[in-house]
This record gives structure tokens, C-alpha cells and sequence, in this order.
């Protein structure tokens, strides 16, 4: 996948999976986040989903292996602790937007 596609996806992501969520937002209108904390968040997560994406599409096999493997040993904690994801009904209402604006 190309350079330009890789790093507008990332971003596409990070907005929509993160930034755009209602706790995050939540928190940024209270001030308990700033602009400056958000920009933060905005840059951390983006860089993460950009160099996730670009081992898992544009690494090498052995790469893509070892990425797997280090995700899922930081996220070992998480992985017991957290609540098991649901799919995203609302992306199902977005892409039906879409298709009728079509």
C-alpha cells in the first residue's frame, strides 16, 4: 500500500475510532483535556495505527509475525480486563448514509 494511502488511513482511523468518540469528546469540553492534549492524542494514536499499518501491509512476513505477537503481549492485561468489543452499529448507519447520498 502506498505512503499517501498508508498515513490518510491512519488518520481516517485515529479520527473515527478515538477522537470522535463520545467519552474523549466528553472530556474535551469539560476542559479536563485541552486543545494541546488533544493534538497530543490526535498525534500518538494516528503514529501507532500508521506503524501498525505499514508493517501489516508492507512488512515483511516474519515482521507482520513478530507485530502480532508484541500487540498481543503489551495487551495482555487488557486483553483479560477490558469488555469484549461489540461491532459498531453506527457503521452500518454511516455507510447507509452514504450509499443513499450516492
Amino acid at each position: 500500500m502506498n505512503e499517501t494511502t498508508l498515513k490518510n488511513a491512519s488518520i481516517a482511523l485515529a479520527h473515527h475510532c478515538v477522537r470522535n468518540t463520545s467519552t474523549l469528546e466528553t472530556l474535551h469540553s469539560k476542559g479536563v483535556l485541552s486543545q494541546d492534549d488533544m493534538k497530543n492524542i490526535n498525534i500518538e494514536v494516528s503514529n501507532k495505527i500508521y506503524t501498525t499499518l505499514t508493517v501489516i501491509f508492507n512488512g515483511h512476513s516474519k515482521e507482520r509475525d513478530y507485530l502480532i505477537d508484541l500487540i498481543m503481549l503489551m495487551a495482555q492485561g487488557a486483553i483479560k480486563t477490558w469488555d469484549e468489543p461489540v461491532f459498531d452499529e453506527s457503521w452500518n448507519r454511516a455507510v447507509k448514509e452514504i450509499i443513499n447520498k450516492g
